[in-house]
């Protein structure tokens, strides 16, 4: 199993860490390459960076480790996340405290399982 990990914030890093840490091969991608080199170099592992275009293109699993980023980001590459898992462990509550829903395109749809601690995972169906 191989996940990229989009974000190298706290939430990201520590999502990042943990997965390698459980033997499963992670890469790190972030808008500032050298921060995902930072994390990566970190984690140790075998963990590596990569731009943000190939991690949402080349792995099958990406977890968006954003934090008011994931709609573009979700929009921006709506036809490489297809058939792709793709997880949002971030809550949904807005920078002013008020409750965001995330809407995608009309047409989009996404599967929902939470995931225990965090917020639920979303993979696109369509």
């Amino acid at each position: 199993m191989s996940v990229a990990v989009v974000g190298t914030g706290n939430l990201g890093s520590r999502v990042a860490r943990r997965l390698a840490d459980g033997g499963v091969e992670v890469v790190v991608a972030a808008t500032d390459m050298s921060s995902a080199r930072d994390v990566a170099q970190g984690i140790g592992h075998g963990a590596r960076a990569v731009e943000v275009e190939d991690a949402i293109t080349g792995f099958d699993t990406v977890v968006f480790a954003t934090w008011l980023a994931t709609k573009d980001l979700f929009d921006q590459h709506a036809g490489q996340l297809a058939n792709k898992i793709v997880v949002d462990p971030s809550n949904n509550i807005g920078p002013d405290g008020s409750v965001r829903v995330q809407e995608l395109e009309p047409g989009r749809r996404l599967g929902w399982a939470t995931t225990g601690g965090g917020g639920p995972a979303r993979r696109p169906l369509s």
